[in-house]
């Protein structure tokens, strides 16, 4: 089992080379297909910029910078699937607004990867929902990987965060390749996990479906918490994990998005890798 297809997103924000870099050591670690996707925003800005005539010569120059921005973004992505020896390798450029493509382009691939700036705003002046709303749009795991940092790709520690819910399944499904090939896998579980059928023992039935796909599982279980993204985050750094593997939208989407939860926690103070499903 392992992935096909990973597409990432190109753009030239500051550390894109670092995004760049971990989805080619991904690809070529899988001997997967590699898709860079670069917007020029040509879209957004004939949206912003009112009543311009986009035909019109005076705006030419404009548009063709930030197509150009695009296509230098692009060379530098090619550049590091070069240099990691990756041997299948695709560039896609849009006008259109990039993570509207990439969630559209999510059903065709098997891993997206995008950066995150947690609580600080994007340099397109969106935030952290960004990473959630692929999610929940493109029913295709999403690796989000923290503005700043170099991360190791493959992940050699992942912890993954398991109630047995159907995101945390999509989740766990989707980076079955990652845990497959991960030195040290921690399950966490924050309280007991109720069952219908009283004879399910949920760390045990864990521990066993990883051990049939030939991962060797730590269970690591804790007391319920109030603020189980908050812990979360704290238990990943404590771990020195690579990686955290989650679902994205513990409860209702919508109670999610207005009031918060595990997904809004995490999201807002990851300083680690984090891998959703929804």
């Amino acid at each position: 089992m392992n992935y096909t297809t990973i597409l990432v997103h190109v753009d030239d924000a500051p550390g894109a080379d670092d995004r760049f870099n971990a989805a080619a050591q991904l690809a070529r670690s899988a001997q997967a297909h590699l898709i860079g996707l670069a917007s020029s925003g040509v879209t957004g800005f004939s949206r912003d910029v009112v009543a311009t005539d986009l035909s019109s010569p005076a705006i030419a120059p404009y548009l063709d910078t930030l197509r150009q921005r695009a296509v230098h973004a692009l060379d530098r992505f090619s550049r590091a699937a070069a240099d990691a020896g990756v041997q299948s390798v695709e560039r896609r450029q849009t006008d259109q607004a990039p993570f509207e493509l990439i969630g559209a382009l999510g059903p065709y691939a098997d891993l997206i990867v995008l950066d995150h700036y947690g609580a600080a705003p994007r340099p397109d002046g969106r935030y952290w929902q960004v990473g959630a709303e692929v999610t929940a749009r493109s029913a295709c795991p999403v690796l989000l990987l923290p503005q700043g940092m170099r991360p190791s790709m493959p992940p050699r520690r992942i912890l993954l965060a398991w109630n047995a819910s159907r995101e945390a399944v999509l989740a766990l499904r989707g980076a079955m390749p990652l845990l497959q090939g991960a030195e040290v896998v921690d399950v966490v579980m924050f309280g007991e996990i109720a069952a219908p059928v009283l004879q399910v023992c949920a760390s045990a039935e864990i521990r066993q479906l990883l051990g049939r796909y030939g991962v060797d599982a730590n269970i690591v279980p804790k007391r319920g918490e109030s603020e189980v993204g908050h812990a979360l985050m704290e238990l990943a750094v404590a771990s020195r994990a690579d990686l955290l593997v989650m679902g994205c939208y513990g409860h209702s989407r919508v109670r999610e998005l207005l009031l918060g939860g595990t997904t809004r926690s995490v999201l807002m103070a990851a300083s680690v890798p984090v891998l959703m499903a929804a």
